[in-house]
């Protein structure tokens, strides 16, 4: 990938996107989604399943989500419930 490159690192509180040799730490799944957005380029990811803690690796490319765990997020509240409790999310 040429440009920002993105990645999440897995951490103890959470993913830790990195662009451009800095980092930036994500809380949940819609904040590392949005930091790749943000910077309108290519990402790789990197988080945990909240089952196991395992690895799940994904990437944006073309604005698209990607990866082995493509399409794997699980939102435990509805839309409308998002804001009572961000750690689900």
């Amino acid at each position: 990938m040429a440009g920002l490159r993105l990645a999440a690192e897995k951490r103890e509180d959470g993913g830790r996107p990195r662009a451009i040799g800095c980092s930036y730490w994500a809380n949940c799944a819609w904040d590392m989604l949005g930091v790749a957005a943000a910077l309108h380029d290519e990402a790789e990811l990197e988080a945990e399943y909240a089952e196991d803690a395992s690895p799940a690796h994904l990437s944006v490319d073309g604005g698209r989500l990607g990866g082995e765990a493509a399409g794997v997020f699980h939102f435990p509240l509805p839309l409308r419930r998002r804001y009572d409790d961000l750690v689900f999310a």
